[in-house]
């Protein structure tokens, strides 16, 4: 059974799949739910989902909340300290895990902006589309397409 945290804020809960199915969710429209939990009532409309980042922002009885989704991959990655550290992080893509270059999608020279894709990464058999941490250009590509990286290698030098 797999298992998921949904974090709102500071809050996190973990979910599972079984949590899921018994849950009260009843579909009214096309982003609009409706739930009932502990006898009250919850009407909830979808506003985004960005996949990517693995975010969803809701309307809940009209007021507004952003959440993030872990998955168990997700809970390994972040059990085994393989995420990357906010403290001191630069704009430079160091790889957080051993894996395989599928494709970088950036030249040396480009401008490039937080969030913007700079490469595909294979790793634990998952495609991992690899992103900006901040604004800059591109100043050097230290990998090619189809190299095995390691963790904690540099792959691009963001200025």
């Amino acid at each position: 059974m797999k298992n998921y945290e949904v974090t709102i804020g500071r809050s996190a809960i973990t979910l599972s799949e079984d949590d899921l199915a018994k849950s009260n969710i009843i579909k009214m429209s096309d982003n609009h739910y409706n739930n009932i939990s502990d006898n009250q009532s919850y009407t909830v409309e979808i506003i985004k989902v960005d996949v990517t980042y693995k975010t969803v922002d809701l309307k809940v009885n009209g007021k507004f909340i952003s959440c993030s989704i872990s998955d168990e991959l997700d809970l390994m990655i972040k059990s085994m300290k393989l995420g990357t550290s906010k403290k001191g992080k630069s704009k430079n893509l160091i790889s957080n895990m051993p894996g395989l270059v599928l494709s970088i999608d950036v030249q040396e020279g480009q401008q490039v902006a937080a969030g913007d894709a700079l490469m595909i990464l294979e790793a634990m058999k998952m495609e991992n589309v690899l992103k900006a941490s901040a604004d800059g250009v591109i100043k050097k590509i230290s990998c090619s397409e189809k190299d095995a990286v390691d963790k904690g290698q540099l792959l691009i030098e963001i200025e």
